[in-house]
């Protein structure tokens, strides 16, 4: 989605870090069809879109309603209003960044599967239909395989080497690692906030599936 680049600054070859993984993946899941175009909305080009793998239309289509659904959030919204102060018009951008780790903190409430079952379960997803992805994007995709990106937002240290790299792709200077400090004075607040955002987007999206089987 590149108006998601030109709305919060970002240099063209940003997304790749931007994108957050396990919250969209998760709700992909457990449809590998879905996970693989899930996993490239943010990945993929105008060009590309044209001649994307009928396969993995569905899944960037989805990739692209949960972002909707992610702007007009009002749980979002107040996370985001909580980061403004600190990191200014990068709060949204900071928000989808730490919404990884909080679902990693939540993820018995979500799921009965263990997070490295699902882990495992994705990166096999998304190599299984690695070759209807273009050649950029599969390259991506083996990288985030090899060095499982999933598994960095296990722990604060994980999230802050995100930010960091985060920082090194805004077009304005910004740090971003100064959301830690407000993170972990309000992670209560925020992963309650997490919460009701999750489950309602999960609702939602179980009636979005069901609409676009109809129109089939």
């Amino acid at each position: 989605n590149l108006s998601y680049l030109k709305t919060y600054s970002l240099q063209p070859n940003a997304y790749s870090l931007l994108m957050n993984y396990l919250a969209h993946l998760s709700l992909a899941y457990p449809d590998p069809v879905l996970i693989a175009g899930n996993y490239i909305g943010d990945l993929i080009t105008h060009k590309e879109s044209n001649e994307l793998h009928s396969e993995l239309i569905k899944g960037v289509k989805l990739h692209r309603w949960i972002d909707d659904f992610s702007n007009n959030s009002e749980p979002l919204t107040k996370m985001n209003k909580e980061l403004h102060h600190v990191v200014h018009k990068y709060a949204p951008v900071a928000t989808d960044i730490i919404c990884d780790y909080l679902l990693y903190l939540s993820w018995e409430k979500h799921f009965k599967i263990s997070f490295a079952e699902f882990s495992e379960y994705s990166y096999r997803s998304l190599s299984d239909y690695s070759n209807y992805m273009p050649d950029r994007i599969a390259t991506i995709c083996r990288s985030m395989i090899r060095h499982q990106w999933l598994q960095q937002y296990q722990s604060l240290e994980g999230l802050e080497a995100v930010l960091k790299r985060t920082n090194q792709k805004t077009k304005f200077s910004v740090d971003l690692t100064l959301i830690l400090p407000v993170l972990v004075k309000n992670q209560a607040t925020f992963t309650q906030l997490f919460n009701l955002f999750y489950e309602d987007c999960k609702k939602q999206i179980t009636k979005w599936i069901s609409l676009q089987n109809v129109e089939k």
